[in-house]
């Protein structure tokens, strides 16, 4: 069974921690499980590439599900006003200077191989 990390994705494959494989996520290197499940109900998850919808409580079957509702990793670094990171914001390229955590975005978000796996 699939489970939620720390980082907002469903585990997506096993991570070699001191000997032991334990599952994790590759984007992020994270190999800490979320402390509670996040709640899926009436959330949609959209394909990244090219915005075909899903139940998020089919997370456990959308590859590379991340979510990105109220309280996500995501929803905590990625500013409202400009869609940047907080971690960009005081370089001269960033449109806002001054950053305000987004919280949830609209949709969670997965990949539902409509450019192929390899």
């Amino acid at each position: 069974m699939k489970i939620m990390m720390k980082c907002g994705h469903s585990a997506n494959a096993k991570i070699n921690v001191n000997g032991e494989y334990v599952q994790g996520c590759t984007f992020c290197s994270e190999t800490e499980p979320a402390m509670k499940m996040p709640d899926l109900t009436n959330r949609i998850a959209s394909c990244s590439m090219c915005n075909n919808k899903q139940p998020s409580t089919n997370y456990v079957n959308l590859a590379f599900f991340e979510f990105k509702g109220e309280g996500s990793s995501k929803g905590k670094i990625a500013c409202k006003n400009c869609n940047y990171y907080e971690s960009a914001h005081g370089l001269s390229h960033v449109p806002c200077k001054e950053f305000t955590p987004k919280g949830a975005f609209e949709f969670d978000e997965y990949y539902c191989g409509c450019r192929g796996w390899d």
